[in-house]
């Protein structure tokens, strides 16, 4: 079944617009709307309203959105629906609340293990799953692989790795679907 509402998390992570490209390239093959929505914890907010920073702040969040929903529907063929959000709140708390109503959830994922958010993230929607009877079903996409080297070379696409194995060039990278939907 093609999902119908994909939210995504979006912060200024290769692995977020990752996430984010994956989520409206899916979204433009399927018809989906697609929720960008990126979290300004507590804590941050507090430091740019002490520092008296806390307009630029939400003009640069609204920025960083607009730029990167920009570069992911750049070239597609089928332009999807994308609406977006900044919610004032934890990233889990904040992407668990989005997700209500949707059928998928994407964020991005660093090249090792899901993470902390994943893990916070499952728990929350497997909560919900309790109490609704539903929740999104979370989609990983990994990061990039961006060499850290001083000398120039090309881009190379994203590459999934395996532990133990040469890193060489295989095919782009897949989501990692966490969970399954009731």
């Amino acid at each position: 079944m093609d999902p119908r509402r994909i939210t995504v998390g979006l912060d200024r992570s290769p692995a977020a617009r990752a996430a984010l490209a994956w989520a409206v390239r899916r979204a433009g093959r399927c018809g989906a709307t697609v929720l960008v929505v990126t979290a300004w914890p507590d804590v941050d907010r507090a430091v740019a309203r002490s520092d008296g920073t806390l307009p630029a702040g939400q003009v640069r969040l609204h920025r960083m959105q607009r730029d990167a929903i920009a570069t992911a529907l750049a070239g597609l063929d089928t332009t999807p629906l994308v609406v977006r959000e900044i919610i004032y709140a934890a990233p889990d708390a904040a992407l668990a609340h989005a997700a209500a109503g949707a059928d998928l959830l994407v964020i991005g994922g660093d090249q090792g293990t899901p993470g902390r958010l994943a893990d916070a993230l499952r728990r929350r929607l497997d909560g919900t799953r309790v109490v609704r009877g539903s929740a999104a079903q979370l989609v990983v996409v990994r990061a990039p692989d961006v060499a850290r080297t001083t000398t120039a070379r090309p881009f190379t696409p994203a590459r999934p790795t395996t532990p133990g194995t040469p890193n060489r060039p295989t095919a782009p990278p897949r989501p990692t679907a966490l969970g399954a939907a009731a």
